[in-house]
């Protein structure tokens, strides 16, 4: 297998012109299997990548998985034989190395590659991942039962860490194939293919388009050999997800007890344009696999003699329309997908506004990823802002309307799973597509203004600062230019920022309302001529906003790091209390103005249809909740959560001889009643950061009870 050639094709910007093969093997595959071969996404390889060989060496690299069940961190190592021997004892000690490394940042040291440690960092503590893939990447190429043999080994070697859940694996070269031709050029479905059934004609039929039968496990696993990553999984809802339990059964089963096998698993479900079974075969046209994925992977990896046989349900879909046909293949999809925890990117992906979501963008000529393991055709979808998923747009969103840059940087997960969150982003507001293209172009070409930034530091050291809030200062900066352009759009919005910016409460309900939904960059001009306006923006937002305040929090606290100012919505707060100061108090348009000069100029009819629809927002969404409880009627639950809160601030006050005021005052208690915080971070931003770092468990529990 020529792997090299890979190499050469791969982006000039992820620097392999040079490069040893060994490197390159590592980043053409962190390319495409954790950012799907997407250009946009070059930058991040580069970062991710810790390569060196020296007496440091064992972690070449470090990145998120959110293919799996649960986000991972994976630790990758390099192994590049060319024509070398594969040798398994090496393989161990960088497996051995590699878990030294995480027991000492875990037990918190780190005396090894400090780029990997610095970025393992960031994983484990910050964003509080705990799932840990050691992963061995290799162009070593045996045959299937060695494959098999050399994986189990790697699986089984105790790689156990107190407080990490870690694993080990490896990826073989044609692994490594697979990945990248997956990319380049996706697969929706198996154009065609056939199985075996046990007898000829023995089928169960339903209605005239689907049928219950036996398959054997041998033609399964030939359909895996040739089509496993070519579409047979594509319409399954997720992608395989390793299980040790589940796994572990299935495999045994397999091996030691396949006479069983169809007792004992479910069986598959296929979805296909049509089918034919003629003898004993069954022949399948425009067909994958939407239930059974992990039994098709294990019969597909796990070597036996015997042939044995699985139930299988072929439903074919009779419906006419795309639109139709996905939302069928999805309710079969999620109906019969209930054995294992589903992310929550994937239990969003059948509800009606993603569909719709994904309907408007491949419209308008946009590849969405609303389900993992979807591939996107770089043939069709060349331009950068062309290609995106929900889940990105949904972060996006959550910093440029709503104002969350730090939530929405540091809790994907929760944005999606939390009904509250993924409502209001979602579900209680449209968006045009015009305005989704320009945020869409604003983040594409903000991973491009990176870059430029990396280059630009390291001709000029003192660029530190810069570079490192660019790295991780999307959001924000996304929230800057929303909360500008809000500003500048809309004159009712306008009013009730300068009304309520002394309330908290009601400030925080009416800054984060959607003010306009219309184009902001010019439609007549391209991503690429947007570009030099793009980082000249960019400099002037971490210039004026985001380098100043940042500077401010490390005078005030000198252990503040990029990672930990950009992950909280603290700095951003301040901000904004700077923009109003500016524009409210000062009386000067400079901040605002500097923003508005890169966008349109609206007419007067737009701006009279953006306070309407501000208005018909608010009063529909925000204005119900923006009350003060005082002097209204409390319900039965609310009366007694503000009794609680009372009694216990009169007994914490009378204990320490402190005023009742300073632990927390009546409106922070209407505050609680009317947002019910569920953890300390969300208490935080209602009541005194002392009173929550003494008080706050005690405080949620209290809340908890009325929950």
């Amino acid at each position: 297998m020529e792997i090299t050639k890979y190499f050469s094709n791969a982006p000039e910007d992820l620097n392999l012109k040079n490069a040893v093969d060994e490197l390159s093997l590592l980043k053409v595959y962190a390319f495409n299997s954790y950012f799907n071969g997407d250009a946009s996404y070059t930058g991040d390889v580069n970062e991710g990548c810790t390569y060196r060989r020296d007496k440091d060496a064992g972690i070449d690299g470090v990145y998120i998985n959110q293919n799996l069940g649960d986000d991972a961190i994976e630790c990758l190592h390099s192994y590049y034989l060319g024509n070398n021997p594969f040798a398994l004892k090496t393989v161990f000690n960088w497996i051995d190395k590699i878990c030294a490394e995480l027991t000492d940042i875990n037990g918190g040291k780190f005396l090894g590659n400090q780029e990997a440690g610095n970025l393992l960092n960031r994983y484990l503590f910050e964003f509080e991942i705990k799932k840990v893939i050691i992963r061995i990447v290799t162009d070593y190429l045996p045959d299937d039962k060695t494959k098999y043999e050399i994986k189990k080994k790697i699986e089984n070697h105790d790689v156990s860490i107190s407080g990490l859940e870690v694993s080990a694996t490896i990826d073989f070269g044609d692994d490594v194939v697979s990945t990248i031709d997956s990319n380049q050029a996706p697969y929706d479905y198996v154009e065609k293919g056939k199985l075996i059934i046990d007898e000829p004609n023995n089928f169960l039929k339903y209605k005239d388009h689907s049928v219950v039968c036996n398959i054997s496990a041998k033609s399964l696993k030939k359909l895996w050999d040739s089509e496993g990553k070519k579409g047979l999984l594509a319409m399954n809802l997720r992608y395989y997800i390793k299980s040790i339990n589940i796994d572990s059964k299935i495999e045994d089963s397999i091996q030691n007890d396949n006479e069983n096998f169809w007792y004992l698993n479910n069986g598959i479900i296929i979805v296909c344009d049509d089918y034919k079974i003629i003898g004993n075969e069954l022949r399948l046209n425009h067909f994958s696999i939407v239930n059974g994925g992990q039994t098709t992977r294990m019969i597909g990896t796990v070597p036996f003699d015997n042939d044995f046989f699985i139930s299988c349900k072929v439903v074919k879909n009779v419906f006419e329309t795309s639109n139709d046909k996905n939302t069928f293949i999805s309710k079969v999809a999620e109906a019969s997908n209930t054995q294992k925890p589903i992310k929550a990117k994937d239990i969003i992906a059948n509800r009606i506004e993603q569909r719709n979501l994904k309907t408007m963008m491949s419209e308008n000529h946009v590849f969405i990823e609303i389900k993992r393991g979807e591939k996107c055709d770089p043939n069709l979808y060349t331009e950068p802002w062309q290609k995106t998923k929900n889940n990105e747009l949904a972060q996006d969103l959550f910093a440029f309307v709503y104002m969350q840059p730090g939530p929405a940087r540091n809790s994907i997960s929760s944005i999606l799973s939390s009904n509250d969150k993924y409502n209001t982003i979602f579900k209680n507001h449209d968006y045009s597509f015009a305005f989704l293209k320009d945020i869409l172009f604003l983040e594409k070409l903000y991973k491009e203004y990176q870059k430029k930034v990396k280059k630009d530091y390291e001709k000029d050291p003192s660029l530190s600062v810069k570079n490192g809030l660019v790295i991780q200062g999307l959001h924000y900066c996304l929230a800057v230019i929303g909360y500008c352009l809000k500003l500048n759009y809309n004159k009712e919005f306008r009013n009730d920022i300068y009304k309520y910016r002394n309330d908290k409460t009601k400030y925080e309900l009416f800054s984060s309302e959607l003010a306009f939904m219309h184009p902001f960059i010019d439609s007549n001009t391209t991503y690429k001529q947007f570009k030099a306006s793009a980082f000249e923006l960019f400099d002037f937002v971490f210039g004026q906003f985001i380098i100043p305040q940042f500077n401010l929090a490390k005078i005030n606290n000198p252990a503040t790091v990029y990672s930990n100012f950009l992950k909280a919505n603290t700095g951003f707060d301040l901000i904004r209390q700077m923009i109003n100061g500016v524009t409210f108090d000062s009386k000067q348009n400079y901040l605002i103005d500097g923003v508005a000069k890169f966008f349109v100029k609206i007419d007067q009819k737009t701006e009279n249809d953006n306070i309407d629809r501000y208005a018909d927002y608010c009063q529909k969404n925000k204005k119900i909740q923006a009350k003060n409880f005082s002097g209204f009627e409390l319900s039965p639950q609310d009366t007694a959560l503000r009794n609680d809160l009372m009694i216990y601030r009169l007994n914490y006050s009378t204990a320490k001889s402190i005023s009742e005021n300073k632990i927390f005052s009546d409106k922070a208690i209407d505050k609680m009643l009317i947002a019910k915080p569920v953890n300390k971070e969300e208490l935080g931003k209602l009541i005194p950061a002392t009173t929550c770092a003494y008080c706050g468990d005690d405080i949620l529990k209290i809340i908890e009870k009325y929950l």
